[in-house]
């Protein structure tokens, strides 16, 4: 797979425009080196923007660690308890990975219709995410509590 670092960067300085212009929990991001940008909001969570060649997304990543895939799955269950309030302060139906075998869980929104390469999609994308990531935090931030009630084992 061919990685376009430049592009990705780019891409990465739009949304981190759009947020300034937004404010709220989008205010303080900033583009890197990696294919996503993270802000830490509780233990084992991270509010994330994650591009690819054809693909973005926003989430609340859940990891607390390498081999702890049993805690990380106990706190995505605390949000899970919770999911139909979370879909409803967000707005529409949100995507629940927890996939089995996997190291992290994610609550996201996912743009598939995305296409790196065409650069004149990206204003109306890093607008959407941009809204869609502060509903999200919106949404979840009530419970980002929960984290601090499990316990790795």
């Amino acid at each position: 797979m061919i990685r376009d670092d430049g592009l990705e960067r780019e891409f990465q300085e739009l949304i981190v425009k759009e947020g300034q212009k937004a404010g709220g929990f989008t205010l303080n991001f900033k583009a890197n080196k990696v294919r996503s940008m993270k802000k830490h909001v509780g233990k084992g969570l991270w509010m994330t923007y994650v591009q690819r060649s054809f693909l973005t997304r926003v989430e609340l990543y859940i990891y607390l660690g390498p081999d702890n895939y049993d805690s990380t799955f106990k706190l995505f269950e605390k949000f899970y308890e919770h999911k139909s309030k979370v879909n409803a302060a967000f707005g529409r139906k949100l995507n629940w990975d927890a996939e089995p075998g996997k190291n992290a869980c994610r609550i996201e929104v996912t743009y598939n219709e995305f296409n790196l390469h065409d650069q004149s999609c990206w204003d109306d994308f890093a607008k959407r995410m941009v809204s869609d990531m502060n509903k999200l935090n919106y949404a979840l931030e009530p419970h980002y509590s929960l984290s601090d009630e499990v316990v790795i084992s």
